[in-house]
């Protein structure tokens, strides 16, 4: 299995930093719309502008912090599920 194959996918829902060497991003797990769902999971509508090959959802219970120099950009979100990402992580963190 080859590296690429055995990293998770992720998205990012924050950044923070004044400069490169500092700048941090807080990114959520992708995993498969076949997998057991979690609470706070939610759907990716928009496969193709995501850049994913299959049903997906964000596992909002999923976050983590990485060094902006360790990521790539290989898709998106839609602003409608943006803001409910946002509020999932609001009501998981209050």
């Amino acid at each position: 299995m080859g590296r690429q194959s055995s990293i998770a996918r992720r998205r990012v829902v924050a950044s923070f930093g004044p400069e490169a060497e500092l700048f941090l991003l807080w990114v959520l797990m992708i995993t498969s719309a076949e997998n057991r769902p979690w609470t706070g999971d939610l759907p990716i509508i928009y496969l193709g502008l995501a850049g994913l090959p299959a049903p997906s959802v964000l596992r909002t219970a999923k976050i983590a912090t990485i060094d902006a120099v360790c990521a790539e950009n290989c898709g998106s979100i839609d602003t409608a599920t943006l803001a409910r990402v946002m509020a999932a992580i609001r009501t998981l963190v209050a």
